[in-house]
């Protein structure tokens, strides 16, 4: 959440720490053959850091834009306690990981066909919800699950499919998918420089709400084609 004074210093500070991470990364890909895996994937994370660094100069640019509004209208009062507000629901996750989610994925192979998993809550207040997705419980589909599992079996274990409740309670982006009602959530884990992707959907409980499901889990080589000024719908700051 920004502040709307010294949002120049703001900035400044965005940007340069952009700037020591794709220094970063430059060094460590320093020297790998052009038509390599590493040359295509550090090529789509140049495309990505491109991306998010023109967002964010965008935010910050309008924030100092709403500062000054604010400001020239002499009643700042009403947007500093916006801000405020949105600075304490940043503090809190606003998701709640449901108690028996771990033990059921230690036994995943063991679950029954046409079961779930619930994964959690998902309160107002968190990312998900600001972008359109309904709060309450997020369940994931033993059959997805078990789908996921056959499909990425050279990477995905029980430890990384007890990061998905870490994803959700702390999403680093959220950007649409091809999918209508879709979102892929990537947060702070990867496998081999790729990070992890919860793909979730709306759909529709037996009494007809609104529930949010996990459509799918894997990771994805492909993420700076995933989160572009088109298709991001939030970045952690």
């Amino acid at each position: 959440m920004f502040y709307a004074k010294g949002t120049n210093s703001t900035l400044h500070k965005i940007v340069n720490w952009l700037k020591t991470q794709w220094q970063k990364l430059t060094n460590m890909y320093h020297g790998v053959a052009p038509d390599s895996y590493e040359a295509n994937y550090f090529a789509a994370m140049g495309e990505a850091y491109d991306n998010v660094k023109g967002m964010w100069v965008d935010l910050v640019k309008g924030a100092k834009a709403n500062y000054q509004a604010a400001e020239g209208s002499r009643d700042t009062s009403k947007m500093l306690d916006v801000l405020e507000q949105g600075r304490k629901s940043a503090e809190q996750s606003h998701f709640v990981e449901d108690k028996y989610f771990k033990s059921q994925m230690s036994k995943w192979q063991d679950l029954k066909h046409g079961s779930f998993v619930k994964v959690g809550v998902i309160e107002k207040g968190h990312p998900l919800s600001a972008v359109g997705m309904p709060a309450g419980v997020l369940r994931y589909d033993v059959d997805k699950l078990k789908r996921n599992m056959a499909d990425h079996s050279d990477y995905l274990s029980i430890k990384i499919l007890n990061s998905i409740p870490d994803i959700i309670a702390d999403p680093m982006a959220i950007s649409e998918y091809s999918k209508e009602n879709t979102v892929s959530v990537f947060g702070n884990v990867f496998v081999n420089n790729s990070p992890m992707m919860v793909g979730i959907t709306i759909s529709k409980d037996r009494a007809g709400n609104d529930i949010n499901k996990v459509r799918t889990f894997n990771a994805r080589r492909d993420v700076g084609n995933l989160i572009t000024d088109d298709t991001v719908l939030y970045i952690n700051e």
